[in-house]
């Protein structure tokens, strides 16, 4: 474990190296594809680090491959096994709580290479690989129309270890999303606005936090159309969302179960201390015990829950007025997809790749805060997947947000986002 952490120590110094070439604009697509294979490859054929979520993707893939319906099953489903003792033991029970496009993905995987183990972990890390290069191939372009500089955007988003790690290393599905985000993006600030919203849903069908970027993107080509256009238009609008979602459901043959409740809410099963709602809650209901009010843990975490969540709804609603020009969408967006995580029941730190990818083509590319997520926020779970924070350890975490929340209350940094509401 001593040399494991000694080899990461090595690379964040590596990846700070890289980031001299970034700031002088030395770094470029190509040079940064050079890096990514450098580092990368030895990722790539090693066993996952950091998460087994690459194995209930396989479970699920094997499921719907066996005919049985993932967004109903668990991996348990498949019986005892090789693959059913890597997936992580919370997960064991729970359906798929993916769109139709990575199931068909993993069920295509599941029957081409399914008789190896290893072989089908590399094959969900090219799939992420996917999105890698989709980001590599947009950024840049996304960066110089923000007024943000291209070469920092591709250290952060893509060479960064929270993306090496959530990427390569535990070949997690969030790249794919946030690769074809990006490229809903460019379409958008290119003037495509119909072709953006399809790219934007069609990430939806990978994981469905995409469509917080739908609803935001469509919000703006909303507003930003004259009133007689609006409605000309809203038909074909209409259809671009809608093809991917039911073109990729109907390709998958898996019906229309990853948009139910009980899909929607899996992320949230498993109580995650060092997340800010149950952190939160679980302060407060400790904290309740000792001045001798006896509450059930379950009712003040999901009360906490259901507060952050609709301060998460304020925010995006605030976002979104924001959202007036081409560079104020990309800005919203990218605070939009942190207070999601931020809000959620679960936190996981693949789910910052979101918010880091996009904030990295926007004037905050260079924020302390946003390189020490980069650089921290992977280490928040062990080599073996399983967190780091435990037990009392949600003090800190609550204590943390209270400060956050003093510090935005005086700083109000949503003056830099020029929200109309607010401003």
């Amino acid at each position: 474990m001593a040399v494991f952490y000694a080899a990461a120590v090595a690379l964040v110094i590596a990846w700070l190296g890289v980031g001299t070439l970034a700031r002088r604009g030395q770094l470029g697509r190509g040079r940064c594809a050079g890096v990514l294979a450098a580092w990368g490859v030895p990722l790539l054929v090693a066993p996952p680090l950091f998460s087994r979520d690459v194995y209930s993707y396989m479970a699920q893939g094997l499921l719907a491959d066996r005919g049985l319906d993932p967004y109903v099953h668990g991996p348990a489903a498949l019986g005892h096994g090789y693959l059913l003792a890597s997936v992580a033991t919370p997960w064991r029970a729970t359906p798929a709580p993916y769109g139709p496009l990575f199931i068909g993905m993993a069920r295509l995987a599941s029957d081409v290479f399914g008789r190896s183990i290893a072989l089908e972990v590399t094959v969900f890390r090219l799939i992420a690989l996917l999105g890698v290069i989709l980001l590599i191939v947009c950024l840049p372009r996304l960066a110089r129309r923000s007024g943000a500089e291209p070469d920092i955007a591709l250290w952060l988003a893509v060479l960064s270890p929270l993306a090496l790690f959530s990427f390569v290393a535990s070949g997690h599905n969030d790249a794919l999303m946030v690769g074809l985000m990006a490229v809903g993006l460019t379409l958008l600030l290119g003037g495509r606005t119909a072709w953006a919203l399809g790219f934007m849903s069609l990430a939806g069908t990978v994981k469905v936090s995409a469509f917080a970027g739908v609803v935001l993107v469509a919000v703006f080509v909303w507003r930003s159309e004259s009133p007689g256009l609006r409605f000309r238009r809203l038909p074909g609008w209409a259809a671009a969302v809608a093809a991917p979602i039911v073109g990729t459901t109907l390709l998958s043959g898996e019906g229309w179960g990853w948009l139910t409740p009980k899909v929607l809410q899996v992320p949230g099963h498993l109580l995650l201390g060092y997340a800010p709602a149950p952190a939160v809650g679980l302060t407060i209901f400790h904290g309740l015990h000792l001045v001798g009010v006896h509450l059930a843990r379950s009712t003040v975490v999901t009360a906490a829950e259901a507060s952050f969540a609709l301060l998460g709804l304020v925010l995006a609603a605030l976002l979104a007025r924001g959202a007036r020009d081409r560079d104020g969408i990309v800005l919203s967006l990218g605070f939009l997809m942190l207070a999601l995580v931020l809000a959620g029941p679960s936190l996981w730190p693949w789910y910052l790749t979101w918010s880091v990818t996009i904030l990295a083509i926007t004037r905050y590319q260079g924020s302390r805060i946003l390189v020490g997520g980069a650089v921290l926020t992977p280490f928040l779970v062990a080599p073996a997947g399983t967190p780091i924070l435990r037990g009392p350890d949600y003090v800190v975490v609550a204590g943390l947000v209270v400060a956050g929340a003093v510090w935005a209350w005086r700083a109000r940094p949503w003056r830099a986002l020029e929200v109309a509401a607010i401003a």
